[in-house]
């Protein structure tokens, strides 16, 4: 840190630039006993202490002076900073944000502020805010390579990685011997699902800083994604006895077993997610299941993750039934009515509410590793779940199925687009109108919420038919959706809840993923253990939904409706 000498003067100004020049030299012990026997409501003291604290990462003590300091000089720059860097440290980030902001009214064109207001604002989760705030550091300060890297991070996260990607190629222009913005270029072109590109930025970041935890940790998850499972695998060996504890590299290798269909050691090393920071499972008043007999027990189920991740494993509760326990579920309450006609569940609860009392607990995730799945035991049936008869008898009438003969396909273009990896596996609605120009061919929209704009803003409007038009009142959860899909020939959908829905109910199901898909859907498989209803059409090069979606169009032609068969 650059320290000026203090401005002003005092009665103890000639002992304050002697401890200075002592803080300047980094003889610290010599400065801050001349600063301890000085006036303590002077500010330069104050300025002083704060400055030796700050520098012996003693940071309460240093934003208490500095505070009283700054207090007693309202917008001294030479404090303000200083005192905004501790903030940040300490995590007050709000205070840290009003101080940087102080600094700005004095001085629009400090380049420190506007980078530590851009910490402070990214620390709050106001990206949005942030971005600004590094644009102007960086524009003010253009040779800062600091400024770009944290951009780069920022529009990542915001989903413009064009942008996150020249951030980071200014900052490796500025600094290439700087291992962290190959790091982040990495990250940037991983999500791009551009492998090769991001196993080069991670190598390149590794060869400047060998010891760069995140740099190999990624490594190994683009290996991973690339289909260099042992290479992968290798990484996260190298990583584990360097920080045995530590639980992406777990996570990570959890990820590639499963992926490989190596449930015994996938699911009980899936067990890390619970170590991944805010994710600490809530308290509970009775104790975890661990797999001793059931029988005559109560056990409560809890949803933990996305709708799809629930309604794929609430399957294991027919399992639990047969070992003898009475089973209760807690769920989102999107999934409550499609759940009530589930026989293998006694009892239901919406997510958040009393259940009822119980023995024993367990995450819906933790059932496999529980019950000991491996890919040949996977609890597979046609169907588990369904709609209400009544229900099913509204909706084929409003679809019109006697008077409008066809082929109903149901269409799902988009996931939620705060998933990390929506951008990756959702779609343009426009890909279907290869689909809706083949001959005896209905589209019917299953798409709700999210994407759903995408139906007014088409240039070329191909004929969709939509049941919310039809009767919005009546398409509200997910039991709705399953009313509609028990009309429908086939599902046609990205990896989003309605591929998960569809296959529950033994629908004809075809899921387009991208070149690199989740672990549940295993490496180079057209179809799925989990669901024999479904099959997987993957693209073959990253992000190449064009290819994809000729190979879907060409099989409706030749009237293909059935799931591949297993191995």
């Amino acid at each position: 840190m650059d320290i000026p000498y203090p401005l002003g003067s005092s009665r103890i100004m000639d002992e304050i630039t002697i401890a200075w020049d002592h803080l300047r030299e980094g003889r610290l012990d010599d400065a801050q006993r001349i600063a301890r026997g000085l006036d303590q409501t002077d500010p330069d003291a104050n300025h002083l202490l704060g400055l030796i604290a700050l520098h012996q990462n003693r940071l309460d003590e240093a934003a208490a002076n500095l505070r009283q300091s700054a207090k007693s000089r309202p917008g001294h720059i030479p404090t303000l900073l200083p005192l905004g860097q501790t903030l940040l440290a300490l995590g007050q980030f709000a205070e840290a944000e009003a101080t940087f902001r102080s600094v700005l009214e004095t001085d629009p064109a400090s380049a420190d502020a506007h980078l530590g207001l851009g910490i402070a604002l990214t620390s709050q989760g106001r990206h949005s805010e942030a971005v600004v705030a590094m644009e102007q550091a960086s524009k003010v300060q253009p040779e800062n390579p600091l400024s770009h890297v944290i951009l780069g991070g920022l529009l990542r996260d915001l989903g413009r990685p064009q942008e996150a990607l020249a951030a980071c190629d200014r900052a490796i222009l500025l600094r290439p011997d700087d291992a962290e913005p190959h790091y982040r270029r990495g990250n940037v072109l991983d999500d791009l699902c551009r492998f090769p590109e991001a196993i080069a930025a991670y190598r390149q970041a590794l060869r400047i800083n060998g010891q760069h935890f995140d740099a190999l940790n990624n490594l190994g998850a683009s290996l991973g994604k690339q289909g260099h499972t042992e290479q992968a695998l290798a990484c996260c060996e190298h990583l584990l006895n360097r920080e045995p504890d530590h639980y992406s590299p777990h996570m990570n290798r959890a990820l590639i077993w499963l992926a490989r269909g190596d449930y015994a050691n996938g699911f009980a090393e899936f067990e890390w997610r619970w170590k991944i920071p805010g994710n600490a499972p809530r308290p509970r008043p009775r104790p975890p299941w661990q797999g001793e007999p059931l029988q005559g027990r109560t056990i409560l189920l809890h949803a933990e993750q996305g709708f799809g991740d629930t309604i794929q494993f609430i399957r294991y509760a027919s399992l639990l039934k047969t070992l003898g326990a009475r089973v209760l579920v807690e769920c989102p309450r999107p999934l409550h009515r499609l759940f009530t006609n589930c026989p293998a569940i006694d009892a239901l609860s919406v997510r958040g509410e009393t259940s009822e009392d119980h023995d024993v607990h367990a995450p819906i995730l933790s059932l496999p590793r529980l019950l000991g799945t491996t890919l040949e035991t996977i609890p597979t049936f046609n169907s588990y779940l369904a709609a209400d008869p009544a229900a099913i008898g509204r909706w084929r009438e409003r679809l019109g199925q006697k008077q409008r003969p066809g082929l109903k396909i149901g269409i799902v273009w988009q996931g939620d687009p705060s998933h990390q990896r929506d951008r990756v596996r959702s779609f343009p609605l426009a890909q279907f109108e290869r689909l809706a120009s083949l001959e005896g061919v209905r589209l019917i929209r299953l798409q709700k919420g999210f994407g759903s704009e995408q139906l007014q803003e088409r240039k070329a409007p191909f004929p969709i038919e939509d049941p919310e038009r039809i009767a919005p009142e009546d398409w509200v959860d997910f039991h709705d959706t399953a009313a509609i899909m028990a009309n429908l020939d086939l599902v046609i959908t990205p990896d989003t809840s309605p591929a998960h829905l569809a296959g529950a109910l033994g629908i004809p199901v075809w899921i387009v993923l991208p070149y690199w898909a989740e672990w549940r859907w295993l490496i180079d498989r057209e179809d799925s253990p989990w669901y024999p209803s479904a099959r997987l059409f993957r693209q073959s090069e990253s992000g190449d939904w064009n290819t994809l979606f000729e190979r879907v169009a060409t099989e409706l032609s030749a009237g293909s409706l059935v799931g591949a068969s297993k191995p």
